[in-house]
């Protein structure tokens, strides 16, 4: 009996280890293939998101170089209108980039990279696309500063056009029918005018010719408002820029 109970003690204890050994070597399995898992899914995401960053990097070069060619593409055509502007008219133009608006409390002015070695000096007149746009106040040797026409310090002689009427830009015997200034960088305003004169909401509004450096017919904008004064022998006059003056990013000064 003594011998038979120890073989069955003898026989828990190999199931025992046996069992220890099976659990042993099933956790090493486990772990074996818990590793080779892991790195399979490490290879696969380290390569999709190595993959993801090759299609984000592609996409940024891509909206980069869209934005470069529509870019490129504005400024020929502002560059093809300007040609055509000066065969036109034969003015003496030279175009320039807007690098830099400055605003503080007293100034507001735009600066394009042309200076006096190109030059230039004060007064002359800017335009874009055939419209004046301001006149230049500071000159350095590779830059200058010009004001726009919506500038408080900003004034110039102008006549009114009405839509259907013709007009001559180079005659200089045209009478000038009012002073437009600039109303603190929101609007301009055409002061002087005789209330004999027949002005309407949409009439065109044209540099004068009377004033040295600005040739006559570069227009201005368009009247949007009307203010006419009792007792007064003087009417003015509300106009809109015939360009969005804020957007300038390429100019051109008429040089005499």
């Amino acid at each position: 009996m003594v011998i038979i109970d120890n073989n069955k003690k003898k026989l828990v204890v190999y199931k025992l280890i046996f069992a220890v050994l099976a659990i042993f070597l099933i956790l090493i399995s486990l772990n074996f293939f818990i590793n080779i898992f892991s790195s399979i899914y490490k290879y696969f995401y380290n390569k999709s998101l190595s993959h993801s960053s090759a299609l984000q990097d592609e996409i940024i070069r891509l909206r980069k170089e869209n934005y470069d060619l529509r870019d490129l593409a504005s400024k020929n055509q502002f560059l093809s209108q300007e040609l055509d502007f000066k065969k036109n008219y034969n003015y003496h133009l030279l175009t320039a980039e807007v690098i830099g608006h400055l605003v503080d409390v007293d100034n507001d002015w735009f600066v394009i990279s042309a200076g006096s070695n190109d030059g230039l000096s004060p007064d002359m007149p800017v335009v874009s696309n055939g419209c004046l746009v301001g006149r230049i106040i500071k000159v350095a040797p590779s830059k200058s500063y010009f004001i726009t026409i919506l500038d408080s310090r900003f004034s110039t002689a102008i006549d009114f056009i009405s839509g259907e009427k013709d007009f001559k830009r180079n005659n200089l015997a045209a009478t000038t029918n009012g002073l437009l200034r600039g109303k603190h960088g929101l609007a301009c305003e055409v002061e002087f005018i005789s209330t004999a004169k027949d002005i309407k909401i949409d009439d065109m509004v044209i540099t004068s010719g009377l004033e040295e450096n600005i040739p006559r017919g570069l227009l201005i904008g368009n009247v949007i408002d009307i203010n006419y004064i009792s007792n007064s022998l003087f009417q003015k006059a509300t106009i809109s820029p015939a360009l969005s003056l804020n957007s300038l990013r390429i100019v051109s000064v008429i040089k005499p």
